[in-house]
């Protein structure tokens, strides 16, 4: 790990899981660090991605954490995803 910063081995963490992950689950990976040192590094995390202009948040989410797009960049998300609904069955 000493290699890489805390913060951005949290932020490859949260990139890849498809679920929030809680601060515990994340400090269960990495060798070394407790869930006081994640939730550390998440309060950069969240800092560095405030900004008016980032596209990307980290939002507490049911119990854990998770990387979302920003609201102000929905219409674009959308049309990204347009056209690819999920078909019911009948």
């Amino acid at each position: 790990m000493e290699q890489f910063s805390l913060d951005n081995i949290i932020l490859a963490l949260l990139f890849a899981s498809d679920e929030p992950l809680p601060a515990k689950r994340i400090a269960s990976v990495l060798d070394e660090v407790d869930a006081a040192d994640v939730r550390e590094s998440l309060g950069r995390l969240e800092s560095r991605f405030a900004g008016e202009d980032s596209a990307i948040r980290l939002e507490q989410v049911a119990g854990g954490y998770q990387l979302c797009t920003s609201p102000n960049y929905s219409d674009y998300v959308a049309r990204l995803y347009r056209g690819r609904r999920k078909q019911r069955l009948s």
